[in-house]
């Protein structure tokens, strides 16, 4: 009988766990974590939820609201790739030339009271750290890949800056 009694608790438990919508990821990710990315023509910062893209005449910015299940994946990408751990800038390899246009994209991150901020340069494919490069991107795509999928973003026009 008590084995039927922690049974019923340790069920109870995990249904009460998994049926608390986003609070799970409470749990598992620092209260504190955000980021900020900027690229070429757009930035977001999850702090505040504002996402601007930038235009030949002015910049455009409206609120995106990430759910908790997209910001933990960005926060895994992070913590897979130790972003802690990256270089603030990604360089070349020596005698790598780099390729124009080339562009910067940064993204800083801001958990358990510690901050970060990485930029990588498009323009140049072997770098100094080229797994950590590798791991940057990846982080990068994953947020991109977020942020992309988001209703508010695919009715956005997009940026009519042109690069040569």
């Amino acid at each position: 009988m008590n084995n039927f009694k922690y049974f019923y608790i340790l069920i109870f438990g995990l249904l009460a766990f998994f049926e608390s919508g986003g609070q799970q990821y409470d749990i598992l990710m620092p209260s504190d974590f955000t980021f900020k990315i900027t690229q070429e023509t757009c930035s977001y910062d999850s702090k505040t939820c504002i996402y601007t893209r930038i235009y030949t005449s002015r910049a455009s910015s409206i609120k995106v609201i990430l759910s908790p299940e997209d910001v933990y994946k960005i926060y895994e990408a992070v913590k897979k790739n130790d972003f802690m751990s990256f270089p603030s800038f990604f360089t070349c390899s020596e005698g790598i030339k780099e390729t124009f246009p080339s562009f910067t994209t940064t993204i800083q991150i801001t958990y358990n009271n510690l901050q970060k901020k990485v930029s990588n340069q498009s323009g140049c494919k072997e770098k100094v750290e080229i797994e950590k490069s590798k791991g940057f991107f990846l982080i990068e795509s994953t947020i991109n890949r977020i942020l992309q999928n988001k209703h508010q973003l695919k009715k956005m026009r997009k940026s009519d800056l042109i690069f040569e």
